[in-house]
Order: C-alpha cells, then sequence, then structure tokens
C-alpha cells in the first residue's frame, strides 16, 4: 500500500517533468491512475480482513 500510494505522486513529478512530450505525458498520468486504483484495492483488502477499520479506511 505504502509503495503504490507513494508511486502515484511521483508519477505525477515525473509526468509533469516530460508535460512537452504528450504522449510521454498521458503515459505517466496513466500510470498514476492505474496506482491509485491499486492503492485503493490494497485499502479495500485491509478493511475486509479487518486490518482497518471503515472510519480509517
Amino acid at each position: 500500500m505504502r509503495r503504490s500510494s507513494r508511486s502515484v505522486c511521483a508519477c505525477i513529478a515525473e509526468s509533469y517533468r516530460k508535460r512537452y512530450f504528450s504522449a510521454h505525458f498521458i503515459s505517466k498520468l496513466s500510470d498514476s491512475d492505474m496506482e491509485n486504483s491499486e492503492t485503493q484495492v490494497w485499502r479495500d483488502f485491509a478493511l475486509a480482513c479487518e486490518y482497518l477499520n471503515f472510519s480509517d479506511h
């Protein structure tokens, strides 16, 4: 969960650096969205396994 959540910010930063190259920019933003979805899945698993309570989720 830590890796994927931190990767969101890193991918956004990398996409900003490549903003003049539209294909690379879009690719990195897509990677960021993918990492964000992965983080959400891990949060859902943690809730389902009762590692987190609902308010922390």
